[in-house]
């Protein structure tokens, strides 16, 4: 008995972390969508391969996000959000040949980026086509590979800017809905109904909370690795109401007698809780969603039960 009301208690706050990193993901989406982190992360890295100067003198930044290649991915002139390395290299190769249009070999790029000014991007170009064999596909393969090789650092930064805005937001979030796990956790102990209550509610909500963690958005990540799904934006309103029972101000508001400063001083009494709870929200969606599914399983499977003796025959029993 006390190992399963540890499991349940497990349970309970598996769940809770698992909503509130839903909660914090479509903030940080939001947040991402708004100051369209995603295409400024991709002109940064961009801006670091094509540091120069075409032959013509303007510079290769400008003269890359102008080219009707490129510039059509955007909307309404705005930098797009995911360029594919193909249209990289395209876009690359025919701007090092302004005066080939159409079809070019390798010879005319190599003497299109002989005439670009000394620069990173010159020394990087020569280097890429050194191993081609003077072949245009494989050259045209070897950007390719620049650009992604350069893309994979995006996302590292991306990532590092993410998590740190994903622990500014848990940390918001948490102290909003004071969500203590030390309080958490008593409760679930000390009540076994809202324990039952909530570990149904786990177990239950499996396939919705699945749909929101795999749920991807459109400035998520520099290099989307599969399509978008559709995220509703009743999301925090319906993983919000699913908390009420174990986070919030209401206990608190009513032991302070619902005086302020009685509140703010219970208050220090969670921040231990608090940043237990900042640090497990931090960790993500994925995570909890995986721990949750597993201490479910856990819970389901529970002791094996006990193989009741086989009566013996009549003949043995009359022996």
């Amino acid at each position: 008995m006390l190992q399963s009301g540890v499991l349940d208690v497990a349970i309970g706050l598996i769940f809770v972390y698992l909503l509130l990193a839903l909660i914090c993901t479509t903030i940080n989406e939001w947040v991402a969508g708004i100051l369209k982190t995603r295409p400024v992360m991709l002109e940064k890295g961009i801006a670091n391969l094509l540091q120069g100067v075409t032959a013509e003198g303007n510079q290769a930044l400008q003269a890359f996000g102008e080219h009707p290649l490129i510039a059509g991915l955007g909307q309404g002139g705005s930098t797009p959000s995911y360029i594919a390395p193909r249209t990289f290299a395209l876009a690359v190769m025919d701007l090092v040949t302004p005066q080939q249009p159409g079809v070019i070999t390798f010879d005319d790029l190599e003497a299109g980026i002989k005439r670009l000014p000394e620069s990173s991007l010159k020394r990087s170009l020569l280097a890429l086509i050194q191993n081609t064999g003077r072949d245009l596909d494989r050259t045209e393969k070897a950007i390719e590979g620049w650009f992604n090789d350069t893309m994979d650092r995006v996302t590292g930064w991306y990532a590092r800017d993410k998590q740190k805005l994903t622990i500014v937001i848990s940390a918001a979030l948490t102290l909003f809905v004071n969500a203590d796990t030390i309080g958490m956790a008593n409760r679930l102990w000390v009540n076994p109904t809202l324990r039952q209550e909530i570990v149904n509610r786990a177990t239950a909500s499996q396939n919705e909370l699945k749909d929101l963690v795999t749920a991807e958005y459109k400035d998520s990540n520099p290099k989307p690795t599969k399509p978008e799904k559709p995220q509703p934006l009743t999301q925090i309103e319906q993983v919000s109401a699913k908390l009420g029972d174990l986070a919030g101000w209401t206990y608190d508001w009513n032991k302070a007698d619902k005086n302020v400063s009685a509140v703010i001083l219970l208050a220090l009494w969670h921040i231990p809780g608090w940043i237990l709870t900042i640090i497990a929200v931090s960790l993500g969606a994925p995570f909890w969603f995986d721990t949750l599914k597993t201490f479910v399983n856990l819970r389901s499977a529970g002791k094996k039960p006990v193989t009741p003796p086989q009566s013996k025959s009549g003949s043995e029993q009359e022996a």
